[in-house]
């Protein structure tokens, strides 16, 4: 039996709202200690996650890599804000989790939480999120330990939609790529507020989204690469450096740079890592948007 690892694409009213979901269960499966570490890419979202069976602990240092059973538990509902750098955890047993994935400036208009804060942070949802939130969140856990995943997140869903009826900013764009999603953060942050010179427009920006424009513009150019690099691997006709040159990066180095700050591996050893590797397991499961 192999473990489940699942994407699920929000319904069109969250879209704009909601990136994804991701579920992980490994209940029943045999794995080694190797296979259970989990790794993740940097991103510019904000995270919920549902620990709904199991324990997962949050190897935050590379000194728990050898002891991760000594690396601080992940509580049931946790709360991420954007990450500039790949993150893991790890598992002693079987767990089943469940991720829902934020844009960050939409979560920041549901929850009215500062995201800035949250940066590179990994928290306890329940002191943090309003309790509008957190009865949603709570339901779809009392829920899904029972219910199929369709039907759980379909009820968890259900209760977004309502709130973010009523919290969406108006001027809100959807946007199927993140290097446009950017651009609309920073067009409405030059048409909002007072004041429309550059840092006035800059500290919008980071207001919205815990983030600079310039770590915007790079995770759109980024994800521009990982779309590329599946399809173009499979058909033999993968050149790093005429890659690099066509997704923006000043040279190879520069995009070689920009993978190991996001993942902590250089681009080949990522491709080989994604392509046998049980713990790259949410690598291979993003790649299927494109």
């Amino acid at each position: 039996m192999k473990p489940t690892a699942q994407v699920l694409w929000p319904r069109p009213s969250l879209s704009g709202c909601v990136f994804a979901a991701i579920v992980r269960d490994t209940r029943g499966v045999t794995l080694s200690d190797a296979e259970r570490f989990n790794y993740f890419p940097a991103g510019p979202f904000c995270a919920v996650t549902v620990m709904i069976d199991g324990i997962g602990h949050l190897i935050q240092h590379q000194s728990y890599a050898s002891t991760p059973r000594a690396a601080p538990l992940m509580p049931t509902y946790a709360l991420s804000g954007p990450q500039r750098g790949p993150t893991v955890s790890w598992n002693p047993g079987s767990v089943y989790a469940v991720t829902v994935i934020f844009y960050p400036d939409a979560f920041r208009a549901l929850s009215a939480i500062n995201v800035a804060t949250f940066v590179d942070r990994f928290v306890d949802a329940e002191p943090v999120l309003p309790d509008t939130l957190m009865d949603i969140v709570r339901a779809f856990y009392g829920v899904a330990s029972c219910a199929s995943i369709h039907r759980s997140y379909g009820a968890l869903e259900d209760g977004l939609d309502l709130v973010w009826d009523r919290a969406r900013p108006k001027g809100h764009v959807v946007s199927a790529w993140l290097q446009d999603w950017g651009r609309s953060v920073a067009s409405r942050a030059a048409l909002s507020g007072a004041g429309r010179g550059a840092r006035q427009i800059a500290r919008r920006i980071k207001a919205s989204t815990g983030l600079t424009d310039r770590d915007l513009d790079a995770f759109g150019r980024s994800e521009r690469l990982y779309a590329r690099i599946g399809p173009e691997h499979q058909t033999g006709r993968l050149d790093w450096a005429r890659l690099a040159s066509d997704v923006g990066f000043s040279d190879q180095s520069h995009m070689a740079r920009r993978v190991r700050r996001e993942t902590g591996l250089p681009p080949a050893q990522l491709l080989r890592a994604v392509g046998g590797d049980e713990a790259f397991w949410c690598y291979r499961l993003l790649g299927e948007r494109y």
